[in-house]
């Protein structure tokens, strides 16, 4: 936030590079590379987890493993930015956008979410409470950030607002509660190993009793 402060504040647009690279709306920079190492701890987490329940034989593996896929492709994406690739086409297909579907890319990604989170319905509520609370915080965080700020920058930039302050604060938002929610969910994928393998040797334990 600090280079935009320079930017915006006092009209330093490159002062050594400090602005580009340290910008969170910018590719291939610092914080491109952090998000995409955090997408991508997050699944080897998720990765971990699945591998862990199956081979001890507990239900849901696959939920985790399918959740580990998913994010090793939301890091492919962090890193190359495949879905702006969407925008075009979807602007094309309904005949343009404006308002709050200014970034055309929203219209499929709530598509994804309403139909992962529908299909995901039993799998969270079979999860342990610790559990559930910490995906719902980090898929409120995440979604929340990716298109519930994307949106009200799309109503900015709709309304004819150029590069500001503002816009940049709320960029900086949106990519900071995504960091986060990635974060959330890899804990709760590590405190649910946790858990599980201590039910494990439990019951190992009882059974050589």
């Amino acid at each position: 936030m600090g280079g935009q402060i320079l930017r915006h504040v006092y009209g330093k647009e490159y002062a050594y590079g400090f602005v580009p690279m340290f910008w969170m709306d910018n590719e291939n920079n610092v914080p491109t590379f952090f998000a995409t190492a955090l997408l991508l701890y997050a699944a080897l987490s998720l990765w971990i987890v699945g591998r862990a329940l199956r081979s001890a034989g507990k239900p849901w593996s696959g939920h985790w493993l399918f959740l580990a896929i998913v994010f090793l492709l939301l890091a492919l994406d962090e890193a190359a930015s495949l879905h702006e690739m969407l925008i075009d086409p979807m602007q094309g297909a309904v005949g343009g956008t404006s308002g709050i579907f200014y970034f055309a890319w929203i219209i499929p990604a709530l598509v994804v979410v309403s139909v992962l989170g529908i299909c995901y319905l039993p799998f969270l509520r079979a999860a342990p409470r610790r559990t559930r609370n910490l995906m719902l915080l980090a898929g409120a965080l995440y979604v929340g950030g990716a298109v519930g700020f994307e949106i009200l920058e799309g109503l900015m930039l709709g309304g004819g607002a150029g590069p500001s302050l503002t816009l940049s604060t709320l960029v900086m938002l949106e990519e900071t509660a995504e960091m986060l929610g990635v974060i959330v969910l890899a804990h709760a994928a590590l405190t649910h190993l946790a858990a599980e393998h201590m039910l494990v040797e439990l019951e190992l334990r009882a059974g050589s009793a």
